[in-house]
């Protein structure tokens, strides 16, 4: 009976920590993948992050468009320094899954970067299946020397000085 009651509490300690794992595993892909993009930006290797991008993102636009969008991005942002690590407050989504079937789903996700010109948020949308991260678009949203942002209690958030 002991036995049961061990191997019961055993089997729920698990289950509950897999979607844990899982949920880790799916951050740190996109992290690196957003890590690894910006690699490339700073390196003006828009050609390899079109290459690797998502057949939607290829379908809607072409490589000269969007090389022409990253120009521009990198323009406002000179060099970016760091990304995504900052202390956030709990209630601030980083990502919000937007579709989920079997192996695959596109996740948006925001990122706080450090650059040249100061702080920005980046959006991207991914497309994950089979646990392989593609870009289906990105957006930088903003870059300043402030950044302001309200989290899911309504309460606002600075990052940065005048």
């Amino acid at each position: 009976m002991k036995l049961i009651l061990l191997l019961s509490v055993v089997y729920s300690i698990l289950m509950v920590s897999c979607p844990l794992d899982e949920h880790h595993n799916l951050e740190r892909r996109l992290e690196g993948k957003i890590e690894e993009f910006n690699e490339q930006l700073n390196e003006d290797k828009f050609s390899e992050i079109y290459i690797d991008a998502s057949d939607e993102l290829k379908t809607r636009q072409s490589e000269a468009d969007f090389g022409e969008m990253l120009k521009s991005v990198k323009n406002k942002t000179g060099i970016i320094k760091k990304v995504g690590w900052v202390d956030l407050p709990s209630d601030y989504k980083r990502y919000v899954r937007l579709t989920v079937n079997n192996n695959e789903e596109k996740i948006e996700y925001k990122n706080i970067l450090f650059c040249d010109t100061g702080i920005g948020l980046e959006r991207f949308v991914f497309y994950v299946k089979n646990e392989k991260v593609k870009i289906v678009s990105y957006e930088l949203e903003k870059v300043g020397k402030k950044f302001k942002f309200t989290g899911k209690d309504g309460s606002e958030y600075v990052l940065g000085k005048d």
